[in-house]
């Protein structure tokens, strides 16, 4: 129903402006978020060339069970 009323919201309404804003600054954070955890990841295999793919798929593995665990840990404390 929100996403119907906002669709229905003029191009010069300030709701609408306002969630774009966001949608736009939200998109912005994510992909340099990504581009940085791509670049780290590269910088990662060329500093570790010795180590194998199967180490960087523990890394990998290690980092995101980490970070969505402690995101669930902080969401719970919160």
């Amino acid at each position: 129903m929100a996403a119907y009323s906002l669709v229905r919201l003029d191009p010069d309404s300030s709701a609408l402006g306002t969630v774009r804003s966001k949608a736009s600054s939200l998109r912005a954070n994510f992909e340099h978020s990504l581009k940085e955890a791509v670049y780290d990841l590269l910088l990662w295999v060329r500093n570790n060339a010795d180590r194998g793919v199967d180490d960087l798929l523990e890394e990998i593995d290690h980092l995101f069970v980490h970070s969505t665990a402690d995101a669930s840990v902080q969401s719970r404390v919160n």
